[in-house]
């Protein structure tokens, strides 16, 4: 990965629960023989504006697969693992964790491991539309049915 000095670090991160209320384990579901969150860190890797990948999660397997793909372990607690916890918390946490153990750094890019067919083009893009003016990008689709149904 690309080195940047430290106020201009780029770091990804990737918020993946072991608890599931719809699709049970579905951060570590396979795939062509592969989980989800190993195609999503994969995916990071090819983006070179990033500096470190990182892995919050509260889940041993999950854990296990994100050091094996050399992506940065966050332990997430379980207090903020829950169904009903915000994900703003498990951002909080981990942001907090980073700059203890890494330093700061510039940008912050969360990819969740649930939306595997995103586009390279598209998320270096977002990287570059994030200024100082523009303080967060997000990335959304028109659903084509009403999400309440």
């Amino acid at each position: 990965m690309i080195k940047r000095k430290e106020n201009n670090k780029n770091f990804a991160f990737i918020f993946a629960r072991g608890g599931s209320k719809g699709v049970k384990r579905k951060n570590i579901r396979t795939f062509a023989g592969k989980s989800l969150l190993h195609y999503t860190i994969a995916f990071i890797k090819k983006i070179n504006q990033i500096d470190n990948i990182f892995v919050s999660t509260d889940d041993e397997e999950i854990a296990n697969i994100a050091q094996e793909n050399d992506a940065v372990l966050i332990k997430r607690p379980r207090d903020i693992s829950c169904d009903n916890s915000s994900e703003w918390m498990a951002w909080k946490h981990s942001v907090e964790w980073v700059l203890k153990n890494y330093g700061n750094f510039h940008k912050f890019v969360s990819l969740p491991v649930t939306a595997p067919l995103r586009i390279k083009e598209d998320v270096e893009r977002c990287i570059a539309a994030h200024s100082d003016i523009n303080e967060f990008v997000i990335t959304i689709t028109e659903s084509k049915h009403n999400p309440w149904f």
